[in-house]
């Protein structure tokens, strides 16, 4: 999962919740203005790990910006998570993660992703 602190950390708990481990959390900004943040989410400063980090993974659920989906391997299944809007301007025309439609759509997608490891 990659996104905004906030973003990563709920999205996490929510997973978890439905008996899912994400198992890279990374932030897309530094930590440094989060007070106490999660020890198990993290930072790459170096876009290159990044990057590396995403090419690497196979057949898993992936939840991130559009860059970062076009950067995976065909055989995972990704969802995008990004803010719809900032400062004001809508930016996002996907539906959001958020409230029941959202919930749906994710655990939906998380099916899908579950039936394609069958």
């Amino acid at each position: 999962m990659i996104g905004e602190y906030d973003l990563v950390k709920g999205l996490s708990a929510f997973l978890r919740s439905v008996g899912i481990d994400v198992k890279y959390k990374l932030c897309s900004h530094s930590l440094k203005s989060i007070v106490e943040p999660e020890l198990d989410i993290q930072y790459i400063s170096v876009e290159k790990e990044k990057i590396d980090i995403l090419k690497k993974m196979q057949k898993t659920l992936v939840l991130a910006d559009d860059v970062s989906h076009r950067l995976c391997d065909s055989s995972n299944v990704v969802v995008r998570v990004s803010a719809p809007f900032i400062d004001g301007a809508q930016i996002a025309t996907h539906l959001p993660l958020l409230g029941e439609k959202g919930t749906d759509f994710l655990l939906e997608t998380i099916e899908a992703y579950y039936q394609t490891l069958a």
